[in-house]
């Protein structure tokens, strides 16, 4: 089942947004173009930022957009999964230490597997 989290934060509703292979969400931001495409963690990125200190509605995901998919990049970010808030990376060390942005940003919508959550 795929939840949307509308901008109210209040209703949930069952959504089905056009797929990528080994996707499980996608939001949209007023700013951007296109849909940006939620991955779950591989095991290496897991052992990697194992350490991360997140708040207990945090989960960190990768993410594609279809320019980022032509660089076969996959940024890191955060999501707040009680508020809909989406943090970008800011900074990543080669011992681990990640930091994002301090403040958030309010997708019009984010729709993510409810198994992930």
């Amino acid at each position: 089942m795929i939840q949307l989290i509308t901008p109210d934060f209040k209703k949930t509703h069952t959504m089905i947004w056009e797929r990528v292979s080994g996707s499980v969400g996608a939001f949209k931001t007023a700013l951007a173009k296109n849909d940006f495409y939620i991955f779950p963690l591989s095991e290496s990125d897991q052992y990697f930022f194992k350490n991360v200190v997140l708040k207990p509605a945090e989960k960190l995901f990768r993410y594609e957009t279809e320019t980022s998919k032509i660089c076969g990049m996959r940024p890191l970010i955060k999501i707040n999964m009680e508020n809909g808030l989406v943090y970008y990376l800011v900074e990543t060390t080669e011992y681990g230490r990640v930091d994002f942005e301090t403040r958030g940003i309010k997708p019009i919508w984010i729709s993510i597997d409810s198994d992930q959550k």
